[in-house]
């Protein structure tokens, strides 16, 4: 029984942008589920999903969001999407 798998999301995502941009399976989820009972809530940030589109060069982001509070969760949430 595997009961952990370290995963570099951001490797795996960054590897299919360059080499199957095309591939709209391109997710980055925002839980650590080995640490989701840890937490006392968990984060309102659930998913990512990058959209390249190889003509223009360009990327899209959609970000998938579970509960926001729009006066603090937005902005915070916007921010640390961007960084």
């Amino acid at each position: 029984v595997l009961l952990y798998k370290a995963v570099d999301q951001l490797r795996q995502c960054l590897d299919t942008i360059h080499e199957r941009p095309g591939d709209r399976r391109i997710l980055f989820h925002g839980w650590n589920w080995a640490q989701i009972e840890e937490m006392a809530l968990p984060p309102c940030h659930l998913l990512y999903q990058f959209l390249p589109n190889a003509t223009t060069r360009e990327i899209s982001l959609c970000l998938y969001i579970r509960s926001n509070d729009v006066g603090l969760g937005t902005p915070f949430n916007l921010t640390e999407g961007a960084a």
